[in-house]
């Protein structure tokens, strides 16, 4: 082979060589592209998810405080406050609101836990309503139903429960994964 043979299978190997490399930088570019896609998606969804879940804990706050007031009403042995009832009928309603975002957004476990408080906090309420009536109409306290401390007592496990279902989808890598 003579010189200009030479220079062209060098020249040849080099249009090659860099093709290749070329090649190879484009599609470990596209790769690492789609990891990084799927990487900010789950994030996203994680942000998502926590938004709702923090909604929803928001939700509860004013429970837990008309608890607290009602359990000093007792105490003082002082009657409820004029559209005390309707208020919580409001407040049932807006966890609602906030449990149907849960649905939405996942994952099945923690929007179960979600329903589950929703649940008991209604029943907390409409127990609450039922024994604040018969107090006022001078009857005696229900014994075939548990009391409305008895429904809180469950409210607040299930709550917990609620938690520990968001913290572990929270801290799960995969948000497609569910117990």
């Amino acid at each position: 082979m003579d010189a200009g043979g030479v220079a062209l299978v060098g020249a040849v190997a080099a249009v090659v060589g860099a093709a290749v490399g070329a090649g190879g930088a484009i599609g470990s570019a596209i790769v690492s592209g789609r990891k990084q896609a799927t990487t900010q998606h789950q994030h996203w969804r994680r942000q998502i998810r926590r938004d709702a879940y923090v909604s929803f804990l928001g939700c509860i706050a004013p429970f837990q405080e008309i608890w607290r007031a009602n359990r000093e009403r007792d105490l003082l042995r002082e009657d409820l406050p004029t559209g005390h009832a309707d208020r919580l009928r409001g407040l049932v309603r807006d966890l609602d609101k906030a449990a149907l975002v849960i649905e939405l957004e996942g994952p099945p476990s923690v929007a179960r836990s979600a329903r589950a408080v929703e649940r008991c906090l209604a029943e907390w309420q409409a127990s609450t309503a039922v024994e604040a009536l018969r107090a006022m109409r001078g009857a005696a306290p229900r014994t075939d139903l548990p009391s409305s401390d008895e429904m809180y007592d469950r409210a607040n496990a299930a709550i917990e429960q609620f938690k520990e279902a968001a913290r572990s989808a929270m801290g799960s890598s995969d948000n497609r994964a569910d117990g």
